[in-house]
């Protein structure tokens, strides 16, 4: 099928909103249809550029491996069997540095770069780095951290934890084992504090031992407007598309939240097209085939849910 929209004027309007309306909405279940096929079983593609193409969220990158997670601002968040608005913006820079167990190169754990830690080594291992502010708002915390080297077979397990103006308190626990753990986090906190932490425990027996612990990234932020990139595989869709409809699969919804897409290469772009409700856009046609497909989630404007819009899938159809 190849994809038309309708331009129509007096008398014809509303014979071609009619037209596009019914096209729009053939695609859309044909999409949903797909995408619901993907959440049980790996796709099975038609070849000769007349298929869409999809995309499941079944892991964080995907049912066809095609979502790429650069762990970086403006990344939306994989939660369980969904994707969900993540960070756009890092408000910890500006806030009052907590460091009760004195870190090393303690800014290397704010500056955003996934290569470089603050770390510390204790012999009483129960080590904390976080930041404090005046209450405010915060959806999610973004976090890489590490505890290593411990002696004594000792356990680990590293702690998110939410300051409320008189005691710390624990939101998420990860690892817990024997083993030298790292981990690379979202954590959702949706909720209104005064400090953002990361606390790292080694015990033996019940009782500290001596490790090391670096910090990496943290980061938090209000919700906002976040991206989920995908690869398209080369030869799904024709060089020289100029129109096309996308279909997400939408798992949490409430009014005023939106999602749009855009399909790029190298040097060409879509620009950001609408996807809620799926419709048919038109666009400069490309000269090279696109290879990704871009999906934006929205959160409404004001007093948004936490994690909304979610979505557990998006389709694409481009001729």
């Amino acid at each position: 099928m190849v994809l038309s929209k309708i331009i129509g004027g007096s008398p014809d309007t509303g014979f071609s909103s009619k037209l596009n309306g019914n096209s729009a909405e053939f695609l859309t279940v044909q999409g949903l249809s797909c995408i619901r096929q993907l959440i049980d079983r790996t796709g099975v593609w038609s070849k000769g550029l007349i298929d869409g193409w999809g995309e499941a969220y079944v892991d964080a990158d995907g049912r066809e491996g095609s979502v790429t997670t650069t762990w970086s601002n403006n990344e939306s968040i994989f939660v369980t069997n969904k994707y969900v608005p993540g960070l756009s913006t890092d408000m910890a820079t500006g806030d009052t540095t907590h460091d009760p167990d004195s870190f090393s190169n303690v800014s290397n754990a704010f500056d955003g770069d996934a290569d470089t830690y603050a770390d510390k080594s204790a012999s009483s291992f129960n080590v904390a780095l976080g930041k404090t502010f005046s209450a405010r708002y915060v959806y999610a915390v973004r976090f890489k951290a590490m505890s290593s080297n411990n002696s004594g077979g000792a356990n680990k397990t590293i702690y998110v934890e939410t300051y409320d103006g008189g005691s710390w308190n624990i939101v998420a626990t990860f690892g817990g084992t024997t083993e030298s753990i790292t981990s690379s986090e979202y954590v959702i906190i949706n909720d209104t504090v005064q400090g953002i932490r990361i606390r790292m425990v080694a015990t033996s027996t019940g009782s500290p031992t001596t490790g090391s612990a670096r910090v990496y990234v943290l980061q938090y932020s209000t919700i906002s407007e976040t991206e989920i990139e995908h690869t398209i595989p080369s030869g799904t869709f024709s060089s020289t598309i100029s129109k096309s409809i996308g279909v997400p699969l939408i798992s949490d919804y409430e009014a005023g939240i939106d999602i749009q897409y855009k399909l790029t290469n190298a040097t060409e772009d879509t620009g950001w097209l609408n996807s809620y409700p799926p419709e048919i856009s038109s666009f400069t046609a490309f000269t090279s085939q696109p290879t990704k497909l871009i999906v934006k989630l929205i959160p409404k404007s004001s007093s948004p849910t936490s994690g909304y819009p979610s979505i557990r899938g998006f389709w694409v159809r481009a001729t």
